[in-house]
């Protein structure tokens, strides 16, 4: 058993481990299990439809989502989640403030969910959560878990973009389309993209990762690599946003998230070195591939 703050968490018997306690240096990270032990916080801030209350939800003695707590909270009605907790240490966590803009955790009383471990839905049609913070990905990593709900347009996993630059800078750009996962930065037209086809109706682990302003860019799904592409030197201005489920372009948000988002890592640092160990535990939890 392992004691955090004034709660215990026992995983199997064994001390709890969360991967950023092996793999530190996250510049933020999302989840709806406990990340790193010596976190505190809750994991989401919901709002549960009845009567527009929020509430914070942590974690179980699992170290994953507090179901119980979730499910008394919203009753028969529906949850969408208002903040999503970084759990790097940053303070960057991720907000909604904007009721029609909020993805939804929980469904008439049915708490959403992927190989039955809780997920939150993003709609495709205008839900997304923005985070701030000074921090560079120009070389950086992301690890997340998706679904696709629908496969056509563009939909934005995670970007760190401006919006207040009318230009089409993206520092970092997950988006998935057509069958394909696909990682790129922008710079005015250029818009160097590496990309790794898959089936959209599985839930799939993807991996972003940039190894430097203007070196290899390469993605994975399900830890198979995709195409690799160059990667340039972008300087991003004005205010600058992490983002879940949604782009910046022109300053106007875009390319929705259609799927389903359970988890996102990222790390302002090539973590090539360390891919198969994140990518390992991420899968053992979700049991994804």
């Amino acid at each position: 058993m392992i004691r955090i703050g004034v709660r215990s968490f026992v995983a199997g018997g064994e001390p709890y481990i969360g991967v950023l306690d092996t793999y530190t240096g996250a510049a933020a990270a999302y989840s709806l299990r406990l990340l790193r032990t010596a976190y505190t916080g809750s994991a989401i801030r919901v709002r549960r439809s009845s009567d527009n209350t929020e509430q914070d939800i942590g974690f179980n003695s699992s170290g994953g989502l507090d179901t119980t707590a979730l499910t008394t909270f919203c009753g028969a009605g529906n949850g969408f989640v208002t903040t999503w907790y970084d759990q790097s240490g940053n303070g960057r966590n991720a907000t909604q403030s904007t009721a029609n803009n909020q993805p939804r955790i929980v469904n008439a009383g049915t708490i959403e969910k992927e190989n039955n471990v809780p997920i939150v839905v993003f709609d495709g049609s205008n839900d997304f959560l923005n985070a701030s913070g000074s921090y560079s990905l120009a070389t950086g990593s992301v690890f997340g878990t998706i679904k696709s709900i629908v496969d056509t347009n563009a939909k934005t996993i995670f970007s760190r973009s401006s919006t207040t630059v009318s230009s089409n800078n993206r520092e970092f750009f997950n988006y998935i389309a057509n069958s394909r996962y696909d990682l790129q930065v922008g710079s005015g037209a250029s818009f160097p993209t590496a990309f790794k086809t898959y089936t959209t109706t599985n839930y799939s682990l993807f991996t972003g990762i940039i190894q430097g302003a203007t070196s290899t860019m390469s993605n994975y799904i399900n830890s198979s690599i995709g195409t690799t592409a160059t990667s340039l030197s972008t300087t991003l201005t004005g205010t600058i946003v992490t983002s879940i489920g949604v782009v910046y372009q022109l300053t106007s948000p875009s390319f929705y998230m259609n799927g389903k988002i359970g988890e996102i890592i990222v790390y302002p640092s090539n973590q090539s070195s360390n891919r198969t160990g994140i990518e390992s535990n991420i899968n053992t939890y979700y049991g994804i591939y």
